[in-house]
């Protein structure tokens, strides 16, 4: 995958100006190297971020460079959700990686027609891997999955060759748990008679004289 990128300029509150022109300020950050500000078309940015995610190689083109990237980060705008800058961090060949890869479930469990839950505890596994070998993503078959109990852990996964995974492999992506129950609201008791709900202090009286 390739995006095409131009030396940026404008910092600050000039970056807005960059947006409305349909840029988005950008930056490239990694060991060995300066920290380079880029400016990215939005329209490109947002098809290749939707196919690549922020584990997949991009390779970005500026000038007559190209650098490997990873999109490592992306600020949306809360209203609106376009994009408002985005990080990439640069990936050398050869050299290993640490990345979190997202978890899917796949299929469907038995368990859910008899009205149990699924639960899943881990959405993302962090492994450490050559940038050209990380996992767009992992996807757990979750059909087998029968009576309360039963799941599946860290370790129930197919990893490709060369793929680390960081987290120990006990850890728990997903189990089946029963249904929660909704307990019914309880209505206040009424006071036991002859007794006030909360004690009144009685005014003391003047003697007259």
């Amino acid at each position: 995958m390739e995006l095409t990128v131009q030396a940026r300029t404008a910092f600050g509150k000039k970056t807005n100006s960059l947006r409305k022109s349909g840029f988005v300020p950008g930056e490239i950050y990694g060991r060995g190297a300066e920290n380079t500000h880029v400016s990215v078309p939005e329209k490109d940015l947002v098809k290749i971020w939707k196919q690549a995610g922020e584990n997949t190689v991009v390779t970005l083109k500026m000038e007559k460079e190209t650098i490997s990237v990873l999109i490592a980060d992306i600020a949306m705008h809360p209203l609106t959700q376009r994009l408002r800058a985005v990080d990439f961090r640069r990936v050398q060949k050869g050299e290993k990686i640490r990345v979190h890869v997202p978890i899917v479930l796949a299929r469907e469990s038995p368990a859910v027609k008899e009205g149990l839950n699924i639960l899943q505890t881990l959405n993302e596994l962090e492994v450490e891997t050559l940038p050209s070998d990380i996992p767009h993503e992992f996807s757990v078959d979750i059909s087998g999955l029968l009576n309360i109990g039963d799941g599946l852990s860290v370790k129930d996964l197919m990893l490709p060759k060369g793929v680390k995974a960081l987290a120990d492999e006990n850890t728990v992506i997903v189990t089946v748990s029963e249904p929660q129950k909704e307990e019914p609201l309880k209505a206040p008791e009424p006071p036991v008679e002859g007794e006030s709900p909360a004690e009144v202090p009685a005014e003391t009286q003047e003697k007259a004289s």
